[in-house]
């Protein structure tokens, strides 16, 4: 992140090598200020108003410092795990 950014926050500003690479429509991972998964959570880049500044597709859930990690997550393995998920809550429901 190229700045902080607070619970709340549907905009995020993006600095770093590989900022190239995220575009609308891919989701990704921000994790808290050491890497950690602590405050860790999961968005869609819903658009890009502007260079390097994406909107998500919900308000963040945490604060995050600057320069926290962000990360291009594949949404093929997030669907999976959601279905595996469903899958086993039907089956237990039986």
């Amino acid at each position: 992140l190229d700045g902080a950014v607070k619970k709340g926050d549907i905009y995020i500003d993006c600095d770093g090598s590989d900022v190239g690479n995220l575009a609308v429509g891919d989701y990704i991972q921000i994790t808290d200020a050491a890497g950690g998964t602590d405050t860790s959570e999961v968005r869609q880049i819903i658009a890009e108003p502007g260079t390097d500044i994406f909107r998500l597709d919900k308000p963040l859930r945490f604060d995050h410092a600057d320069n926290t990690q962000v990360h291009e997550v594949s949404g093929g393995a997030v669907d999976s795990i959601f279905i595996i998920i469903s899958l086993f809550a039907c089956a237990y429901e039986r």
